[in-house]
């Protein structure tokens, strides 16, 4: 269960790619998906807790590392203070905690790469001064307590396109075994 975030904190295997027109595609820690070519992709094997492993950021916004590392610690935040106006900050994560069920998640019941998903959309600032918070959490049948999590935190103005585009990353995504 909790080790199997621990593996996907080590196995950090980033990789992005072109592959279609006005796409890049990320491969890593278990899972792919396309995004568009103008965002960037950020990952840092630092950004590990005790139930939960960071597995990429992707943004159109200019991000930096989000975690800093001294001698005798680490400290992890977000790659970017606040968005910027037409803005998006996702992030995909591996996620485990004993007892979690998906039943008890909150959503509106979809399926990614096959898998059961829920959607939630709130008007949350998600810490970075965002309009909208899109969380969707996916159930990984095969591994119990455990869960994928995808948000993303989107600045208007358009609103509305910038959540197409991160439906669209969602549409895309495959997970590996």
């Amino acid at each position: 269960m909790v080790l199997a975030i621990l593996v996907f904190a080590c196995a950090s295997l980033a990789q992005s790619t072109a592959v279609a027109p006005g796409t890049k595609r990320f491969q890593g820690d278990g899972i792919s998906f396309r995004y568009p070519a103008r965002w960037q992709a950020l990952t840092d094997p630092n950004d590990t807790s005790s139930f939960s492993a960071l597995i990429v950021y992707v943004s159109n916004d200019q991000m930096s590392s989000p975690c800093v590392v001294k001698p005798m610690s680490i400290s992890c935040g977000l790659p970017l203070a606040h968005l910027s106006e037409r803005s998006v900050l996702a992030s995909w994560s591996a996620n485990g905690f004993p007892g979690w069920t998906f039943k008890r998640a909150l959503g509106r019941a979809l399926r990614v790469d096959g898998d059961p998903a829920k959607l939630r959309l709130t008007r949350s600032v998600c810490g970075v001064g965002a309009d909208v918070m899109m969380d969707v959490v996916v159930e990984r049948p095969h591994v119990a307590d455990n869960w994928f999590e995808f948000r993303a935190c989107i600045k208007g103005p358009g609103i509305n396109e910038l959540e197409r585009q991160a439906k669209k990353v969602l549409r895309t995504v495959h997970f590996a075994g």
